[in-house]
Order: C-alpha cells, then sequence, then structure tokens
C-alpha cells in the first residue's frame, strides 16, 4: 500500500517531493519525535526515510536535540520496535556522511542489541556503559549520557568519567554478540545471502538474519555438532558426534540423517558432482546428494592410508585432488599402482580396484616416500637405517624381491 501510494504520489507531483515528505510529517504535529505515539508503527519504522527525503537530516542526527542524540527517542523507538531499528535509523543517517556521535552510538547498539532483545529496560544502562570513555572529548556523546543519568537515576554511583569502562566500549574491535546457544560455539560460516549459521556443543546450529537477528534453532543432532557447510544448492549439511550427518533445508528444515558411521563424524565436504564425502573413526563414507549410502571405506585411522584411499576414490570417479587440500596429498601414485609404507611394511594397491595387492615386509622401519618406476615394476623407500631398498614386482606370479 505504501508503494502504491508513493507511485500515485510522484505521478501527481513529481517535482516537490520534499515538500510531500515535509507535509506527512507535519501532519502528526508533535513537538518531538520522542512524543510521536507508540500507536504509530509505521512512522516509529521509516521516520528517517521521511525525514532525510524532506531534506530535514538536521533532525534526525546533526544536534544534541536531533532524534538520535534524545535519550527520549531511542527508548521510545526501542520500546515500540526493536534494536534494529534503531541501528537502521543510524545506518540512514550516516549514509550521508560520517559523524563520530552517531557512528558511536550505533556500535554501543550494536554491542548492546543481544542484550536488550532480552530486557529493553537495559537500554540506559547500555549506552552509558558503553560510551565511558568517549565523554572525555567528544561533548555529543557527553550531553547525551548526562542526560540519560538524569533521566534513570542511581545507574551508576561512580564517576562516570572514570577510566575504568564497565563495558565492552563503542567503537572497537567487537561488533555484535550473537546470544542463544547454550554451550561451547564449535564454529560458524557465513552463508551467501548474509545470513550466518553457527554451531555448537549444545547440539544444535543456528541460523541468524542477515541483520542478526535470531531466524531458526536447527534441532536433531545428539551429540556436540562438530560442523556444517553450504551445499552449492543452498541447503545445508552437518556433523556431529552422535556419528551421524544431518542435511537441512534453506531454511533450516530437517530434511534427512545420515547414518553408517561407528564413531565420530570428524568432517564431510561436497564433491563436485554432488556427491557427499565423509570421516570418522576408521571410515570415509560416500553418499549421494540426497543423503542416501553408496559406499564406504574402512581405514586404519579416519585419513590413514591414503593409497588405499586414492585406490577407492578412483573407483568412484575422484582423485585425490578432489578429497584433499594439494598439501596433504603424498605422491603415492605412479605406473599405474598405488604405494603406501607402513612400519616396516610397504603396501601396494591396484589403482582402480582398491584390491589389496602385495606388502613388502623388511627388518626395519621404512621412510615414508616410496617411490613407484619403470612402469609400477620397481619401488624405491629409504628407511630408518639409511638403506634405499629396491624392490622389483613380478607382475606373473605376484612374487617380489
Amino acid at each position: 500500500m505504501h508503494d502504491a501510494i508513493r507511485t500515485a504520489a510522484l505521478a501527481y507531483q513529481p517535482t516537490d517531493l520534499p515538500a510531500l515528505h515535509g507535509k506527512f510529517l507535519d501532519a502528526y504535529g508533535v513537538a518531538g519525535w520522542a512524543d510521536l505515539p507508540a500507536t504509530e508503527p509505521y512512522l516509529w519504522r521509516h521516520l528517517a526515510y521521511h525525514l532525510l527525503a524532506a531534506g530535514r537530516r538536521a533532525e534526525l542526527g546533526a544536534t544534541e536535540t536531533s532524534a538520535l542524540l534524545d535519550y527520549r527517542y531511542l527508548r521510545a523507538k526501542l520500546e515500540a520496535t526493536d534494536a534494529n531499528a534503531l541501528l537502521a535509523d543510524c545506518d540512514a543517517y550516516l549514509a550521508g556522511g560520517d559523524d563520530e556521535p552517531i557512528r558511536l552510538l550505533r556500535s554501543a547498539l550494536e554491542l548492546s542489541a543481544h542484550v536488550l532483545a532480552e530486557d529493553k529496560g537495559a537500554l540506559a544502562g547500555q549506552l552509558v556503559g558503553r560510551l565511558m570513555t568517549w565523554r572525555k572529548d567528544n561533548p555529543k556523546i557527553r550531553a547525551l549520557t548526562d542526560q540519560i543519568v538524569a533521566s534513570v537515576g542511581g545507574l551508576y554511583p561512580a564517576d562516570l568519567d572514570s577510566r575504568y569502562a564497565t563495558h565492552e566500549q563503542a567503537g572497537g574491535a567487537l561488533l555484535r554478540t550473537l546470544a542463544g546457544h547454550e554451550d561451547e560455539v564449535e564454529g560458524a560460516l557465513a552463508l551467501g545471502d548474509g545470513r550466518l549459521l553457527s554451531w555448537s556443543a549444545d547440539r544444535t546450529l543456528r541460523l541468524w538474519e542477515e541483520d542478526r537477528t535470531p531466524l531458526a534453532v536447527l534441532r536433531g543432532h545428539e551429540g556436540v555438532v562438530r560442523g556444517a557447510l553450504a551445499l552449492g544448492d543452498g541447503r545445508l549439511l552437518s556433523w556431529s558426534r552422535d556419528r551421524t550427518l544431518r542435511l537441512w533445508g534453506e531454511d533450516g528444515a530437517p530434511l534427512a540423517a545420515l547414518e553408517g558411521h561407528a564413531d565420530w563424524v570428524f568432517g564431510a565436504l561436497a564433491l563436485g558432482d554432488g556427491r557427499l564425502l565423509s570421516w570418522g573413526g576408521r571410515t570415509l563414507r560416500l553418499w549421494g546428494a540426497d543423503g542416501a549410502p553408496i559406499d564406504a571405506l574402512e581405514q586404519d585411522y579416519y585419513r590413514g592410508d591414503r593409497a588405499a584411499i586414492s585406490a577407492w576414490a578412483a573407483r568412484h570417479g575422484y582423485s585425490l585432488a578432489d578429497l584433499y587440500p594439494p598439501e596433504e596429498i603424498d605422491p603415492l601414485m605412479a605406473g599405474g599402482r598405488v604405494a603406501k609404507v607402513g612400519r616396516a611394511a610397504l603396501r601396494l594397491y591396484h589403482p582402480q580396484t582398491g584390491e589389496h595387492v602385495h606388502t613388502f615386509y623388511g627388518d626395519a622401519e621404512f621412510g615414508t616416500g616410496p617411490v613407484v618406476l619403470d612402469g609400477g615394476r620397481i619401488v624405491a623407500v629409504g628407511d630408518k637405517v639409511g638403506r634405499v631398498l629396491i624392490l622389483r614386482w613380478h607382475s606373473g606370479d605376484g612374487a617380489a624381491s
């Protein structure tokens, strides 16, 4: 409706829009914007827009009596809306040029947003506490904090100009605190649309709006959530100590539980064709894009024998480069076979089938860099007593020397 009326007004009188905004504002007949009735939700949300469009920016934040530097207005707007609406007013004003008092006020409000979401009555204490160190050098901040203390008695019996600030100060490195998790936060990531996803030892994940208000709590895991990632189609994938992975819709709705791991799930990734790879305990597991199980590879430990992993990956159409970053890939493959050392053993695997072909046993612990030569017929490997062993593979009878 608002947009329709605006379009009609522009068509009727397109050259004098600022005057129309001014008439709209004057029609409210209030002595100050702090006196706007709580029953005017539209203007509480959009006052900054109309003031700026009317060319009346000064009423928003330029002087000590402007709306954003009037504690009465800040308190009344918070009661009528929320902290993000106050932040939007600050952003609208700052879009016209930097202004230190409004920038500091915005920082104090953002730092306090998680507190104000639970207790709007904490506004006075939050603002005064977070602006203490700026009183000395900024007359507008001093005037605002003095006004707050005069309006709310007994806030700070101690000296407001003390160098010992009671809160995290505005204008610093910390921008905002997102509160809601009930245990240690294990990680977070930024989604492509500006939202945030976090996960925690409280067994949940949480989605946060672009303005950092809570959007959804993702429940389903029964253990610490170890990690999560966003898939290319907008879905979310998480994994946990409860031995499962879970797929979630873009909005956080549960889609599927991926079960099969016998131990904690330590990690996962999305492969280029949409399939999913996870690892945990002694197992790697391959899943379809919809979470359906495809195959599993048992290992000595979850990212253990790269040679066997390489062969297993090749059988499913991947290479080690699809599964690991370059710095983690050992030069294991050459000449049509894959080689991997153990303490006093060197194992060969078929690169396509993953079948264990042969194991060479030595009398001392091998080093970590086998080299496959001569089309796969010779393997050179060092051992821990300083020798280089040359091993020849006889493909006819399966023997080695």
